[in-house]
């Protein structure tokens, strides 16, 4: 299957959410969720895998300088070159053999990226076989629970009238695996997956990998505007898992 982010108008809808307030946000408490979690050690070999237009490998290189990045977009991958020239890119497809040697990276991060994989089983083995033994896997995905489509920020006509601000509504959750259009802006939606947590930590097992850590992701910072920080400090709508490959 051929990556959303692989068609220019898929692409440049998320490179506008990421330039936008929201964007920021996420990316700012998603940096603050994984670093804690990166090794003390500074000579650490980190991938970004599934790295979009660069913003996380440009992070990390920052007290890694051995990171690199790879996305399946070609339009991504142009950017995040053109953009971040210190940090080496490849053009790569998580659902095929990746362009590293075996057991070499210390650190792979898929930061979101989980719902963009038609399957997930594939591309966790694909990921492990690059992977150290002992070396870690972060993820970080949306909340089964708390996201789009099992649960939907909604407010009623008399809810706009009185300006209060839109409710979680929780739905019957769709099954694993199912397509979805996930919406990054008004009217601008991406073809995704769903995944529930049982669905990655199956993918994770039948990659050899062993799971050390789940934490919900909120925001520290509560805000008036209906934006992702009111939103994460209310609910956790992120998850960081982690993984260990066995050695």
């Amino acid at each position: 299957m051929i990556n959303a982010y692989q068609a220019a108008d898929s692409a440049i809808k998320y490179l506008d959410f990421l330039n936008s307030t929201n964007g920021q946000i996420q990316q700012n408490i998603l940096w603050q969720a994984i670093f804690p979690r990166l090794p003390k050690n500074p000579a650490s070999k980190i991938l970004d895998a599934g790295c979009g237009p660069g913003w996380l490998a440009a992070r990390t290189r920052k007290h890694y300088p051995n990171t690199q990045a790879c996305d399946s977009s070609e339009i991504f991958i142009k950017f995040a070159k053109s953009r971040y020239p210190n940090i080496v890119f490849n053009e790569a497809e998580l659902l095929q053999p990746l362009p590293y040697s075996p057991n070499f990276f210390d650190v792979i991060i898929l930061n979101m990226v989980g719902p963009d994989l038609a399957d997930l089983e594939l591309a966790l083995k694909n990921v492990a076989t690059i992977l150290k033994p002992g070396g870690k896997l972060i993820m970080t995905v949306p909340s089964p629970k708390f996201s789009y489509p099992a649960a939907v920020w909604k407010r009623s006509i008399f809810d706009v009238l009185l300006g209060k601000k839109p409710k979680l509504i929780f739905n019957p959750p769709p099954v694993g695996g199912q397509k979805i259009a996930r919406e990054f802006s008004a009217g601008k939606t991406i073809p995704s997956f769903y995944y529930t947590i049982d669905n990655y930590q199956k993918a994770a097992r039948s990659a050899a990998l062993t799971q050390t850590m789940l934490e919900e992701v909120k925001s520290s910072i509560d805000s008036e505007k209906f934006d992702l920080n009111y939103q994460l400090y209310r609910y956790p709508l992120l998850l960081l898992l982690e993984f260990s490959k066995v050695g």
